[in-house]
């Protein structure tokens, strides 16, 4: 809108009278030029008076038509209705009509309003030119600087666009060199392992060639009753092979890869024992001893030392305990909780043999059926420190760091024995008292559900878990240490089977040591290397096996005055073993460090 203008006022209507009579009639023109409201007389005397007959007299009622150029505006008072707007005071700066000028505006200077359109109009259109020009120029730059932009993006896109194809061009180049040494170096080698393969069974053709004249002659002096076949799976005839004194059991009715691979490694020859004397163990038996006396000269009087069969054994220490000992857990620092079937309580012992702890199990309600006969059979600790106890009362339980003790499992009408841990830490028992049903338990952490049953038998369906009194977890296979079923006079031998399958992998009954009494295995345990290690009560040692079944070593630890070795276990900080017994009712505990 122009400059001055405004919305008009709103006023009360008023009696408008003639200004040069002052009558009250009607009044009904107005003088533009005076201005002046007139009513009929006085304004034919106005036309008649040559001062003012030139002057624009209208009606004061109607249309006032305003025209300037090419347009017309036609508009009414706002406040007299039925009056036009004809003219703009300066002084209030509003348009007005004839009433208006009368009662509000008397003696203002007045513009016609038709000049204040036009002077409004020009303005409003100084400025849309202004505008128009500073816009116009405004979006002319932003369009030139848009194009500049594109071009420049144009140049970038085709840039990238020539550099993405170089480097492709280039890894593609690159992976088919790849593929092509690649396949080049495949062929290669395909051809060295089909031609090593070749080779080898061609040598173990000439092997096996070998064995079977061995094996046809061997037979041809069984029939004749020169020899006497060496048992070890119950009823099932082996072959006996062994390098020096260590000796590898291999069932003669399954010639497989093992057998080729022993073959192939020339690791010694098949022999059998003869009726007639006992030369083979005699000079196996005299190999071990003479190796332990050559060690024992060479010992200083300071430091006990005895190297049997390339293992080389250190006494670290010894002490005694209350009670005998039947199980032993290592857990750092030099040190190790101990257990016995003859308490209720277990000891956390160090290396000098200092007690640092117990923890009773006696009074803890419903804890076991004969208070006076509490009987822990063994014991397994998880990574944080609790301990996992196996109880004569058909219950496992987990024994906290803070000495707090809970149930965990109830395995009735089975008694647990042996209790190790997975890599899982999922509890592994051994379930043994309902004969034919014996078999190895594994629960989930908590001791919640049963994960699986692991049973073991042999070909003629017998079962092999007679009295399971140990258990551990070793490369994938459940080894078992079975005590002597006196009712079907078997046991006394270490199985060892797939944790998955339960079939039968090895089983040593340790007669590859050829001592002198019968196999007394009491207790198990693995070390680092997955070997693992038997007590033998009766013989005072410790069995060295490998995880094949095959004998390592003999540990004698009647020589370090451990007089009937059970419980054992091998710390994996220190690499010691601790090995605990009986002696006079009392409890012996030897701790070893050796070598390989």
């Amino acid at each position: 809108m122009a400059e001055g203008f405004s919305p008009p006022l709103q006023f009360p209507q008023m009696t408008v009278e003639c200004e040069k009579c002052s009558a009250d009639v009607d009044v009904t023109w107005f003088c533009k030029n005076c201005p002046a409201s007139l009513c009929n007389n006085c304004k034919e005397d106005h036309s008649r008076d040559k001062l003012m007959r030139k002057h624009e007299v209208v009606p004061r009622s109607g249309s006032v038509l305003r025209s300037h150029g090419s347009w017309k505006v036609r508009e009414s008072c706002k406040i007299h209705k039925n009056s036009d707007l004809i003219t703009y005071c300066n002084d209030c700066k509003e348009p007005c009509c004839i009433d208006c000028m009368e009662e509000k505006h008397h003696r203002h200077a007045f513009t016609k309003l038709d000049t204040k359109y036009f002077e409004a109009e020009s303005r409003l259109n100084s400025l849309v030119d202004d505008l128009s020009k500073s816009t116009i120029l405004t979006i002319q730059n932003k369009i030139s600087r848009l194009k500049q932009n594109i071009e420049t993006c144009n140049e970038n896109f085709n840039l990238v666009n020539t550099e993405l194809n170089t480097a492709e061009n280039k890894i593609m180049t690159t992976v088919a060199e790849s593929f092509k040494k690649l396949r080049k170096n495949l062929s290669v080698k395909q051809k060295e392992l089909v031609s090593k393969r070749e080779d080898r069974i061609k040598r173990c053709g000439h092997q096996m060639n070998e064995i079977e004249s061995f094996i046809a002659s061997t037979e041809q002096k069984i029939r004749t009753g020169g020899l006497e076949l060496i048992e070890y799976f119950p009823t099932l005839p082996i072959l006996r092979s062994f390098h020096s004194d260590i000796t590898t059991p291999v069932p003669c009715f399954e010639l497989n890869e093992a057998i080729l691979n022993e073959c192939e490694t020339n690791i010694g020859l098949l022999c059998f024992q003869d009726r007639k004397s006992d030369s083979s163990h005699e000079s196996l038996h005299n190999v071990s001893v003479s190796n332990k006396e050559k060690n024992d000269e060479s010992v200083e009087t300071d430091k006990e030392e005895v190297s049997v069969s390339g293992i080389t054994e250190e006494k670290i220490d010894s002490f005694k305990t209350p009670i005998t000992i039947w199980s032993i857990e290592p857990v750092g620092d030099d040190t190790a909780w101990i257990a016995s079937i003859d308490s209720d309580t277990i000891y956390l012992y160090d290396i000098r043999g200092k007690e640092i702890r117990s923890v009773k199990m006696k009074g803890q309600r419903g804890f076991f059926k004969k208070a006076n006969k509490t009987e822990i059979y063994d014991m397994a600790v998880q990574s944080n420190g609790d301990i996992v106890v196996s109880c004569r009362d058909e219950k496992v339980r987990r024994v906290s760091v803070s000495g707090k003790i809970t149930s965990l499992i109830n395995t009735a009408p089975f008694i647990p024995f042996g209790v190790c841990l997975t890599d899982k830490e999922e509890i592994v028992v051994c379930m043994a008292g309902e004969k034919d049903k014996n078999h190895v338990a594994v629960y989930t952490p908590d001791g919640k559900s049963k994960v699986r049953e692991i049973t073991a038998r042999d070909r003629n369906n017998k079962q092999l878990f007679t009295v399971p009194l140990c258990v551990i977890i070793n490369e994938g296979q459940i080894t078992v240490l079975n005590g002597e079923d006196n009712v079907q006079n078997q046991g006394d031998n270490v199985v060892s089977v797939d944790q998955h399958s339960g079939k039968v992998i090895w089983m040593y009954d340790g007669s590859q040591a050829t001592l002198k009494e019968n196999f007394d295995p009491s207790g198990m345990c693995k070390d680092k290397f997955s070997n693992i290690l038997v007590t033998d009560g009766v013989n005072q040692c410790i069995h060295y096996i490998n995880n094949r079944g095959s004998l390592l070593s003999i540990i004698m630890v009647k020589d370090y005055g451990l007089e009937y070795p059970i419980g054992i276990c091998v710390d994996s900080q220190s690499g010691y073993i601790w090995c605990g017994g009986d002696h006079d009712e009392v409890g012996d505990v030897l701790i070893l460090k050796y070598l390989r």
